[in-house]
């Protein structure tokens, strides 16, 4: 594996002009790479999976590392790769159908922080929009919004978020977007809550044989259409 990374950065250096310090950069996360792919026993590069790359931004996470830090690391990760398959080392890219993360931006203020919080209250201070409604389903719509809002996703990729993409232990969320292009984003405390409580007090009461494993469930036990949830979100 340290044959490919030098011939990786002897590109950087003489074909692309890198700079002494942008090269050493770029050493240092793909040794920390290789690394974890020995510990992972993987010994050639086409062993080398989506769900390690995956695995190691967890394993970052983890270890503290900002938003920042992880996205460069990706950044190595995948022109290491896209290298690679260019040059025919290997068959395939495993990094190519993930997405760098765009460092993980807050949402823009399109509202202010007390206009977010009455929209996230409304499924519990506002009775009569939910009036003759299982309050199962208002602990729903409220792990709902609070995912939404925390997360950045669109309503496409909501839709499809399954149990198993949920990463807790690192507050993290595995989101698959247009193209089934695969990105790692932060959920926060507040939304990890709400969500988890859904799951334990109300996704079992929805849950039916239609329901396979996604998240969020309309009240027949199905997954959301976007026609549904956009229904939730305009109450």
């Amino acid at each position: 594996m340290e044959k490919f990374l030098t011939i990786f950065l002897n590109h950087l250096s003489l074909e692309r002009s890198l700079s002494t310090n942008t090269v050493e950069s770029y050493k240092i996360d793909l040794k920390k790479y290789i690394k974890f792919l020995k510990e992972e026993k993987i010994s050639s590069l086409e062993e080398i999976k989506e769900d390690h790359i995956t695995k190691l931004i967890v394993a970052l996470s983890r270890l503290g590392l900002k938003a920042t830090s992880i996205a460069r690391n990706l950044t190595a990760i995948k022109s290491f790769h896209k290298f690679l398959a260019r040059e025919g080392y290997t068959q395939s890219d495993p990094a190519s159908a993930i997405e760098s993360p765009k460092l993980w931006r807050k949402l823009p203020a399109v509202l202010d922080q007390h206009e977010m919080e009455k929209l996230l209250d409304q499924p519990t201070e506002e009775p009569n929009m939910y009036r003759g409604v299982n309050i199962r389903l208002v602990l729903r719509d409220k792990a709902i919004l609070e995912f939404l809002y925390a997360t950045g996703v669109r309503i496409s990729e909501l839709i499809k978020t399954k149990r198993k993409d949920i990463l807790p232990e690192v507050e993290l969320v595995r989101v698959i977007g247009k193209g089934q292009k695969e990105r790692i984003v932060p959920i926060g405390r507040l939304a990890l809550k709400a969500t988890e409580k859904y799951l334990r007090e109300v996704r079992p009461q929805l849950a039916n044989q239609t329901s396979e494993d996604f998240l969020f469930l309309n009240r027949r036990g199905r997954p959301f259409s976007r026609m549904g949830l956009w229904k939730i979100l305009r109450k």
